[in-house]
């Protein structure tokens, strides 16, 4: 499969940002507070030079499969990072504060709510055989 300048500009350009991020973390020093963080930067950037390997390589059916299977570990891990950002934030002292379970569970409550309307609205039309041109 072939991948146009620009696919291959934005590629590099991806993963130039997460090895600076990667190196921010590590010069630093700041992996000891960003353990999970620091997890997802290093295997995003394993990753994406796996991806294109198989995408320019591979079989349409590798890369789904590979991609899938690795956006699947990759969900896991960005809900990890953001429970981490949180915890930090909410919790400098190792306690959760205490009028933040409500607020949180209503939000998450509110986001859903919200996620399925707009998955509802966004319904397209289908097409159908006998459409007249006007």
């Amino acid at each position: 499969m072939r991948l146009t300048g620009l696919d291959l500009l934005f590629w590099a350009a991806g993963l130039a940002a997460h090895l600076l991020l990667l190196s921010v973390l590590l010069v630093r020093r700041r992996f000891r507070v960003f353990p999970i963080l620091l997890r997802s930067s290093s295997r995003i950037s394993d990753e994406q030079p796996a991806l294109l390997f198989v995408r320019l390589y591979g079989t349409k059916t590798g890369y789904f499969y590979t991609y899938w299977s690795l956006t699947a570990l990759d969900v896991v891990l960005q809900l990890s990072v953001v429970y981490e950002m949180y915890s930090l934030t909410f919790r400098p002292l190792g306690r959760w504060a205490h009028d933040l379970r409500g607020a949180f569970v209503w939000l998450v409550a509110v986001s859903i709510a919200l996620a399925a309307g707009l998955t509802c609205a966004g319904n397209p039309g289908m097409p159908t055989s006998g459409c007249k041109s006007s």
